[in-house]
């Protein structure tokens, strides 16, 4: 996952919004969900896959923090915090009830 691209792009979302979906998503894509604001900055989270060491997909997510000047704003290097091997409801059509289950193991198999 390229972090760098995906920090430059929020600074398109902080400006024109979050863009509409592809109408196709890639593991490879990552997706702004949210993203806000204020007088001294703004922040945009995205979600995205990573691969684990097995080749099994697994949701994650990062939000990039921005700082503002008076050259408008700019991104803030910090060291980024991603979260994954998350439960991944809405990507496990079995759910119904039972205990979640991630689909990393099962969009593997696709």
């Amino acid at each position: 996952m390229d972090f760098d691209l995906m920090r430059q792009r929020g600074l398109a979302v902080l400006r024109e919004g979050i863009p509409p979906l592809p109408k196709e998503l890639k593991h490879s894509d990552s997706v702004p969900i949210s993203y806000w604001t204020s007088d001294l900055g703004g922040a945009v989270h995205s979600i995205f896959f990573t691969e684990d060491s097995e080749g099994i997909f697994c949701p994650a997510d990062v939000t990039f923090q921005y700082g503002r000047s008076e050259d408008g704003l700019h991104p803030i290097n910090t060291n980024l915090f991603r979260n994954a091997n998350r439960t991944d409801a809405i990507g496990d059509p079995n759910l119904c009830g039972s205990s979640l289950t991630t689909s990393s193991r099962r969009l593997a198999a696709i």
